[in-house]
């Protein structure tokens, strides 16, 4: 038996000419049936081709039927009623020598005609096979009618031609799965070994372009085996429910179910294989998204350090040694210059917050990690607080310091309008106008006097920001000489803030002097002019009232206590005068 014909694809021609087919029906004992036309294309005697062709294509069937564990053979009905006796014995030879031992039973079917012209019962083929001569209205006898196609007497309907194109499918289906499982077991060995390179601190530090590739080539190739998947499960549904091409559940012949069980078996081989990829597959994605993570934040870590360290620091250090201003001005530029810098640090610390939080979660987890990670965290968990420190403290001396320069000149000129105040007034000539004038001297010592303390105390302040000694992130000593000089300068604009808040207080205190004598001169003018009238009245009193001498011993004991009385309260005047 020629082997190499094992495919319906090598046979498509003879299987659309209907050279012979497998309608589906089988015998009373369970062997499938092939019906075999004696002159299917209507070709002369001595033409050859259509023998090859039947050849070939019993080949094929015998392949079909022998792959079933259970065959014992094939009942093959050969349609003579079209054909000469010539033909049919020809055909015959051609069956016995192309299926050979699988023939369980030849039948040679000719029309009710024949057997008037011609008494022939039976004969032996070269083969010594018996083949059984009858009409298609004794088929009955052997063979029951619906597994009978019409067209020899029975009810089962047959289209050969979705015949063929079931057949080819479930061919090319299962071919492909096998070459789909093949191809499978490739991608699950390509999965494995990526998988296992990711499990090592070594793999993880390695370029991932080999896992790129795997991941290219599991998704060029999982569409494959998904699309066979779901082709043979359409397949094997449509065969369920098919009446007319020999493949409906319940009814097929042995080959048939055997070889819907390996599709069968093929499509859960493949679904199986499928989910363990998918697995594998999510495995790997996995660990590729935690190596990447890990990079990520490894590579975070290395732009956060190494920008505070270098550029960051560069800039700072730049700025720090401008010192903190000489006056209102200058200090305010620095602020602004320090604005500048944290601006331009908000993108890295937005870099680090998004690498802190990442790592706080991954940390968490039970995932591998370089052993090395934590110790990288806390080395940028520390440059960056002690960059973000340097800059707070910077902050606070700029705004210490430009405060200390705004309160200094707000004392300066305070004192400076009360030197030039003091002694302007017209207070000689009005006793109001003088102790407005005090007043006022007083209202301005109460606003200069505390304005001298904020002075005092931001310049404090100043020095204490000044004065500690700063390190950088690695320990490295910021302070230079221009922070002591800053201090001794800034010691200096207090000494002169000092000495103006001196001169305006003696200026204060002698106009207070001047001012408080002019008010005594006009109390003394104004007591005077009082013990005059005074005394104008007692005049008049002593005329008027004290002329009697008394008239007897307790009158002029009256009029003596009387006159004493008098010269107590004038003494008592006297001395209010001379107060």
């Amino acid at each position: 038996m020629n082997s190499q014909v094992h495919e319906g694809r090598q046979v498509i021609c003879e299987l659309t000419r209907q050279v012979a087919y497998l309608p589906g029906g089988k015998d009373r004992s369970g062997q499938p049936i092939i019906i075999v036309p004696a002159n299917p294309d209507g070709l002369p005697e001595s033409s050859g081709k259509k023998y090859q062709d039947l050849d070939r294509l019993l080949h094929y069937f015998g392949h079909l039927i022998s792959s079933t564990i259970s065959a014992q053979g094939a009942m093959v009905i050969l349609d003579g009623r079209k054909a000469t006796w010539k033909q049919i014995h020809s055909t015959v030879d051609q069956v016995q020598a192309s299926l050979g031992p699988l023939i369980h039973t030849l039948v040679a079917i000719r029309p009710e005609s024949a057997w008037d012209s011609q008494n022939v019962d039976c004969m032996k083929g070269k083969r010594d096979l018996k083949v059984t001569y009858s009409t298609v209205g004794k088929l009955s006898r052997i063979i029951d009618q619906d597994q009978l196609v019409v067209e020899l007497g029975g009810n089962m309907i047959y289209k050969h031609d979705q015949w063929v194109r079931n057949q080819l499918e479930f061919e090319a289906l299962f071919r492909e799965g096998e070459e789909s499982l093949a191809d499978m077991d490739k991608l699950r060995v390509h999965l494995d070994n990526a998988i296992t390179g990711l499990s090592t601190l070594e793999g993880m530090r390695k370029s991932d372009e080999n896992i790129d590739a795997t991941i290219d080539f599991y998704r060029k190739s999982i569409d494959v085996p998904k699309t066979i998947l779901k082709r043979g499960r359409e397949l094997i549904a449509r065969l369920e429910t098919d009446d007319e091409s020999g493949f409906k559940m319940g009814i097929q012949t042995d080959y048939v179910i055997q070889s819907q069980k390996k599709i069968r078996e093929l499509l859960d081989l493949i679904h199986t294989k499928l989910v363990t990829l998918e697995q594998s597959y999510a495995e790997l994605i996995y660990l590729t998204d935690h190596v990447r993570e890990l990079k990520f934040l490894e590579n975070g870590i290395d732009v956060v350090v190494n920008w505070v360290l270098g550029h960051g620091a560069d800039l700072y250090r730049q700025l720090a040694a401008r010192g903190v201003g000489l006056d209102e001005t200058e200090t305010e530029e620095l602020q602004r210059q320090l604005e500048a810098l944290e601006l331009r640090c908000r993108e890295y610390y937005g870099r680090y917050a998004e690498v802190r939080h990442r790592l706080s979660i991954i940390l968490r987890s039970n995932a591998l990690l370089p052993p090395d990670l934590k110790s990288k965290r806390d080395l940028m968990d520390s440059v960056c607080r002690t960059f973000a420190g340097l800059l707070e403290r910077r902050r606070r001396a700029l705004f210490v310091a430009f405060r200390f320069h705004q309160l200094r000149q707000e004392c300066l000129g305070k004192a400076e309008e009360v030197i030039e105040g003091v002694g302007s007034s017209a207070a000689e000539e009005d006793l109001s106008k003088a102790e407005s004038a005090l007043q006022d001297l007083d209202d301005r010592q109460s606003l200069i006097d505390p304005l001298f303390i904020e002075v005092e105390i931001e310049c404090k302040r100043l020095i204490e920001l000044l004065s500690p000694i700063q390190m950088d992130q690695v320990g490295r000593q910021l302070n230079d000489s221009s922070s002591a000089r800053e201090s001794q300068f800034a010691l200096q604009l207090l000494e002169n803030c000092k000495s103006s808040h001196q001169a305006a207080l003696q200026a204060i205190s002698l106009e207070r002097l001047r001012l408080q004598r002019i008010v005594q001169i006009f109390s003394c003018e104004k007591d005077a002019n009082q013990a005059l009238d005074w005394l104008k009245e007692l005049e008049t009193v002593l005329r008027t009232s004290n002329c009697k001498v008394g008239s007897s011993l307790i009158e002029v004991q009256n009029l003596k206590d009387q006159q004493q009385k008098l010269h107590d309260t004038a003494k008592v005047r006297l001395i209010f005068f001379h107060l």
